[in-house]
């Protein structure tokens, strides 16, 4: 039997995270049913009773209260199902692009915010490449991929107790009849099917160890391979490790990163002249563009992309902490992140007239947030013209247990309201706090 009373704490610290590792990849009840020993009950106390962890801890979401792998989700796709089943039945597809237009539409999901990415780096690899890229399409609660020639939409949802709940959604066959049902069935309609593997890459270290969404910068050979570049990027990269595998339209000159690269002579050349095809001259151009819905992979979706995928990924993690009972510094860090601490300035401004996807990210939410609110774009020299994420308007922040959205909006409130700390909130002027915090308050009730 093992005696944690007799072990050091840097041992037992190092049991515990070992294990940890473990149980998050098992299904909930394993820990429990595989074996009932004393010494499994021990360690499942300790690990229960465990308050201070490290940020790069796993979380062991598969537990209660979390409970990752049970039925029990509240994400966008649940609730179309609920309220638009008929309407998922009867969906037409397209030629090419299969349900694609019927799940965005269903799911709220603008057209323009398709961005293309070339990297062979989704679940469905083989098809993607400089000549067919993935389109993947966004809003704050769901992204959908779309790959010409593969057999189903990749979908990705937030729930806000679980974090990102992945989908596939079959698509039709190419002599037109649905492959939504098992094989040799002819059932039409859109049907989503959850894919819990897609956590062996989408619960790591890249997001935060939680399930969360992944956002890579690769620059590529001729066919999409990753050559090399970066696995984690957010809106605090430097820009110029930014959108590598990407194609990127509407960059403005002197914007360097390594959107529409690939191929070992332009790579090369890339490392000569830094920002070698930044500029797109025209929009992107691919080998057979039948299917994908915008000629665009505008620049300003890219930009509050970056933000949003690490800020759905922090409020995951921060939720999680609580609601297990454990605790690491990702408050701090969220809240840091909020308030765009460590964004590093646009070097020149993005043209907002060429971006249809700027207009639809601030009209959407007009009449919720007043004039755009916190979603009111700047892009001459940072993303935001308010800096404070509209984030903290997300479900995942307003279902926050008590406690924790309480601590997190007090923490925002003093920050705002006199600029400590300053190594925090420091970047903001008076006016700007002020701004960002009565906009808060008019629009949340908890704020005030």
């Amino acid at each position: 039997m093992l005696r944690f009373q007799t072990t050091s704490m840097a041992s037992l610290k190092t049991m515990q995270r070992g294990l940890a590792a473990l149980l998050v990849l098992l299904p909930p009840f394993v820990a429990v049913a595989q074996d009932t020993s004393g010494a499994a009950k021990q360690v499942s106390q300790v690990l229960a009773d465990r308050e201070e962890i490290e940020f790069s801890d796993r979380v062991l979401y598969g537990r209660d209260p979390v409970d990752y792998s049970s039925a029990r989700i509240d994400d966008a796709i649940t609730q179309a199902v609920a309220r638009h089943g008929e309407l998922l039945k009867s969906a037409k597809p397209e030629s090419r692009s299969g349900y694609l237009k019927a799940v965005l539409q269903i799911l709220n999901v603008p057209v323009e915010s398709q961005l293309l990415v070339f990297s062979k780096t989704a679940r469905v690899q083989p098809p993607v490449g400089p000549k067919s890229p993935r389109a993947v399409y966004f809003n704050d609660d769901v992204t959908v991929g779309w790959t010409p020639t593969s057999r189903e939409l990749e979908i990705a949802a937030i729930d806000p107790v679980k974090g990102a709940i992945f989908y596939g959604a079959k698509q039709p066959r190419d002599d037109g009849e649905s492959s939504a049902g098992s094989v040799g069935d002819d059932v039409v309609g859109i049907r989503f099917d959850r894919h819990d593997d897609c956590l062996s890459c989408h619960a790591s270290r890249t997001t935060l160890q939680v399930p969360g969404l992944m956002l890579k910068s690769f620059v590529t050979d001729s066919e999409g391979r990753p050559l090399n570049g970066f696995s984690h990027i957010s809106h605090e990269s430097p820009y110029e490790r930014r959108f590598g595998g990407w194609y990127v339209t509407g960059s403005p000159e002197g914007l360097l990163h390594r959107g529409n690269v690939f191929g070992q002579e332009a790579v090369d050349q890339n490392r000569r002249e830094p920002g070698f095809q930044a500029v797109l001259t025209a929009p992107v151009r691919v080998e057979n563009t039948d299917g994908y819905l915008a000629e665009t992979s505008d620049i300003v979706a890219h930009l509050v992309f970056s933000h949003l995928t690490e800020g759905i990924n922090l409020l995951t993690r921060v939720g999680m902490e609580e609601r297990l009972k454990v605790r690491s510094d990702a408050e701090d860090r969220l809240v840091r992140y909020f308030v765009f601490t460590d964004e590093p300035p646009l070097p020149v401004a993005v043209d907002r007239s060429r971006s249809v996807f700027a207009h639809r990210f601030e009209a959407a939410y007009a009449a919720d947030d007043g004039a755009a609110g916190l979603r009111t774009l700047d892009l001459k020299t940072r993303l935001l013209k308010h800096r404070l994420s509209w984030l903290v308007g997300h479900r995942s922040f307003r279902e926050l247990p008590d406690g924790c959205r309480t601590r997190l909006i007090d923490r925002f409130k003093s920050g705002l309201q006199t600029g400590q700390p300053a190594d925090v909130f420091g970047h903001l002027s008076a006016e700007e706090r002020l701004v960002a915090l009565k906009i808060a308050q008019d629009r949340y009730p908890e704020w005030r």
